[in-house]
């Protein structure tokens, strides 16, 4: 959720300067887009949609007689998720425009971050024995790289938030002129 205020606050930063400069390059319902998205999936989270429905699918695959063969289908759904995840930030990178391009490593990130929750959700056992069963410094690797890619999504956000142009207090540039002193 920190990652969607962010985000929230980076839309409102580049609607306020997109207001006063016209710039159009800027794309502030980008940020506003993020935001829903990273809302979304922070409730997700908080609901445990995932681990729902990982549960749905392995209760349907065991009266539906094919749970012994669910990695038949897990394998080409996960290195189909990854070679989307791949695809799509190589065109990305490729074909947005230069004017859009402030917008390319916050919507990588945020793919990352979706492939890596679809991923998750997929639940192969060799994933799953990676991200759930081993640790650094005692911390499951699924927290870490989670916890990575909020981080780096949330400051791909900040970076964007730009200081209003009446709020020049702390900003050297635009602190006027020196003082004169009066000469002794």
């Amino acid at each position: 959720l920190v990652a969607s205020l962010t985000a929230l606050v980076a839309f409102a930063s580049e609607l306020r300067v997109r207001a006063q400069t016209a710039n159009r390059a800027l794309w502030p319902t980008f940020w506003l887009l993020q935001a829903i998205l990273l809302t979304t999936m922070g409730l997700a989270m908080a609901i445990d949609a995932a681990d729902s429905l990982t549960d749905i699918a392995r209760t349907r695959a065991r009266s539906d007689s094919w749970y012994l063969d669910r990695r038949s289908l897990q394998v080409p759904v996960v290195a189909s998720i990854g070679a989307v995840w791949i695809v799509s930030t190589v065109v990305a990178i490729w074909r947005v425009p230069p004017r859009r391009r402030r917008y390319l490593p916050s919507a990588a990130l945020v793919g990352t971050l979706m492939s890596f929750a679809a991923m998750r959700t997929v639940s192969l056992h060799h994933i799953d024995t990676l991200l759930y069963r081993r640790s650094v410094a005692d911390v499951r690797i699924v927290a870490v790289v989670e916890i990575a890619l909020l981080v780096a999504t949330t400051i791909a956000a900040a970076v964007r938030i730009r200081p209003s142009r009446d709020d020049t207090s702390g900003d050297p540039l635009h602190a006027g002129p020196p003082r004169q002193t009066q000469p002794r």
